[in-house]
């Protein structure tokens, strides 16, 4: 099977960039702060165990500390749906409305909220966003708009199925279906990469204000899965990017680490994760791993132990840098 490494592909758009919303709007002490990122990590994992009614509830509680993060708003409403209380789900759906969560476009492919998906509640709900949507983007490029989120969809759309493929044929007599995926995965990201180029040779770096939020996190997606060359190559654009306010630290944060494994080097704030034979996961070799979430927090990532729930992982960073030299030499074959 085709080596790959592993990071936020599929569920980017509901988690990724947004650990620090709840001090954008609401100023937590240090301690509450700590209650809601505990909280909201269980919720994390008993989703990834498929404990869909735990998950909410623990979302439930940290939102008795603040309920203006909408990234962990619309996970509530995921693990609701999932668990069967569609009431609930829309209602933190509403909620992750209300506080700016605008992804449509995900929320129509995303498969936790099919139980939804034959309510009259539901097309009411998308009724309600697209209202909502227009107003918001008003002032937007709209025909550049829609050519990224077309290219979010494709993007998405193909990791998805390899992501299951994966699960599903991994050690079987039909893994053969994972490397077809997997060839068509990258003849997309080429053909993706074309189309961003275009774009960003005629407009330049768009911002969120000028395609929204989703479009201009798309322009990111593209770049992170395109080979080394091409990333290397925008790698200092998006660092202006970032400075303009065009694009967001937590992004350049995930290219940064991408850029440095691709030059055999460590990443610095461990973002990216690395397949072995075996198919079992681990974080790649990263530099300084005692201070890796103080890295994090600058950049606007989430704490490490609750980013690696995501991938059914935990950490414990003494046993990291107990196994970072078998790591390196596991890095090292991933790259040749």
């Amino acid at each position: 099977m085709m080596k790959h490494v592993h990071t936020i592909l599929v569920f980017l758009t509901v988690f990724t960039f947004l650990s620090c919303e709840n001090r954008k709007n609401k100023i937590l002490s240090e301690k509450e702060q700590q209650q809601y990122d505990s909280l909201t990590t269980l919720a994390v994992s008993n989703y990834q165990s498929k404990n869909f009614a735990p998950s909410f509830q623990f979302y439930k509680e940290a939102f008795a500390i603040t309920d203006t993060a909408k990234s962990d708003l619309y996970g509530a409403a995921c693990s609701a749906a999932l668990a069967g209380n569609k009431a609930e789900a829309f209602k933190y759906l509403d909620l992750a409305l209300e506080n700016g969560w605008h992804n449509i476009t995900h929320l129509k492919i995303d498969k936790d909220l099919n139980g939804l998906h034959n309510t009259e509640k539901w097309k009411a709900y998308l009724e309600k966003m697209t209202r909502k949507l227009e107003v918001v983007e008003a002032g937007y490029n709209k025909p550049v708009q829609k050519e990224l989120l077309q290219i979010y969809e494709d993007d998405q759309l193909t990791r998805r199925e390899f992501v299951e493929a994966v699960d599903k044929y991994q050690g079987t007599g039909q893994a053969y279906k994972i490397d077809s995926l997997g060839t068509l995965m990258v003849s997309i990201d080429e053909k993706n990469m074309k189309k961003l180029a275009g774009i960003l040779d005629k407009y330049g770096w768009l911002g969120p204000e000028q395609v929204g939020e989703m479009a201009n996190t798309t322009i990111f997606l593209v770049i992170q899965h395109a080979d080394h060359a091409t990333q290397m190559k925008y790698l200092p654009r998006m660092r202006e990017a970032v400075k303009k306010g065009y694009a967001k630290p937590a992004q350049l944060a995930m290219l940064e680490d991408r850029t440095a494994l691709g030059e055999g080097k460590k990443q610095i704030y461990g973002s990216q994760l690395y397949t072995d034979d075996k198919n079992e996961q681990y974080l790649a070799p990263m530099i300084d791993p005692d201070h890796a979430d103080q890295r994090r927090k600058q950049a606007g990532l989430e704490p490490l132990s609750k980013y690696l729930l995501r991938f059914g992982l935990t950490w414990d960073v003494n046993q990291y840098k107990k196994d970072l030299p078998r790591l390196e030499k596991l890095a090292k074959e991933e790259q040749e």
